[in-house]
């Protein structure tokens, strides 16, 4: 199966091919944030067994921001748009494999307010990781992206798929 992942760039917003292990290891980390985040509701409930689907699903909730996809298919071509509002390229990355397609992004937030005797300052991680099966196989190295006012695009051929041939039966 070949996969590659790219990365875009605000220079120029094109795709540049990325390790597929640290793109893996972006996601692990992304989950180990959800995993400790259900751990602490599992602590905070006094160690309730039977709770661990709910914790799961509230710490995704909580670390990751929800991304709305949608896919456009033409005769040789599929058209992928990604609602990602807050980031940038730099914070971003996607897999693409035949058909699937993997995003992920990571940034800090900083929030605060300073008065005359008060500063407050907060820092908080804003993730997405988000997978999706494509409707038809594509050629992911030839696949082109461009990030714009929040918005993700992923423009990538298909793949062409050989019809079948039927082979006529004849008696011997």
């Amino acid at each position: 199966m070949r996969q590659q992942t790219v990365v875009l760039r605000p220079s120029h917003f094109s795709i540049k091919p990325k390790s597929i292990t640290e793109f893996w290891d972006r996601i692990g980390n992304v989950m180990k944030r959800v995993e400790k985040r259900a751990f602490q509701l599992f602590e905070e409930r006094g160690r309730e067994n039977g709770h661990d689907q709910e914790d799961w699903f509230r710490a995704e909730a909580e670390q990751l921001t929800p991304v709305s996809i949608k896919i456009y298919q033409a005769h040789n071509e599929l058209r992928i748009l990604a609602q990602v509002p807050g980031f940038e390229a730099d914070d971003m990355a996607f897999n693409l494999e035949k058909n699937l397609l993997t995003i992920q992004g990571a940034k800090q937030v900083q929030t605060g307010k300073v008065t005359d005797r008060t500063e407050y300052s907060e820092s908080q991680a804003k993730m997405i990781y988000h997978t999706v099966t494509l409707p038809s196989e594509v050629i992911p190295e030839k696949a082109a992206a461009t990030l714009k006012n929040g918005v993700l695009e992923i423009v990538v051929p298909k793949a062409v798929v050989e019809p079948a041939k039927s082979v006529a039966a004849s008696a011997a």
